[in-house]
């Protein structure tokens, strides 16, 4: 089996009221593909902010690569672990390209994508 990229052990997720996950364990190799379905309140959202270090677990290890964890969105990134939500959490007015290229830190115009900034300013000059 290929290495290990991705490993949650026992993690948990409680909030006022609500249990969100409880003791999920994954372990994800490289060249793997995976799907999370679920009914809806099943944890899926939950699960993938928790992936992305938008939240923390209350409780179990989550480890990437080689077993460094991470407890932030920053720290989430800088080990590839990138999201791209269904939802509009995007700016309208750049393109699919260019908000994953923000959401990855990186500037617009050095990831080779349109500065529509200076079109525009060109177009209107």
């Amino acid at each position: 089996m290929s290495d290990i990229i991705f490993e949650w052990e026992k993690v948990s997720k409680n909030f006022p009221g609500v249990r969100a996950l409880k003791d999920v364990s994954i372990c994800l190799h490289a060249g793997e593909v995976h799907a999370i379905v679920g009914e809806n309140g099943a944890g899926k959202s939950t699960l993938i902010h928790m992936a992305a270090g938008v939240y923390l677990p209350d409780g179990g290890a989550m480890r990437i690569l080689d077993g460094t964890s991470y407890s932030t969105p920053v720290g989430a990134r800088k080990n590839g672990v990138v999201t791209v939500f269904q939802e509009a959490e995007l700016f309208d007015h750049l393109s699919v390209a260019e908000n994953i290229a923000l959401l990855q830190g990186l500037p617009v115009e050095k990831a080779g994508l349109v500065n529509w900034s200076q079109i525009q300013e060109t177009a209107t000059s």
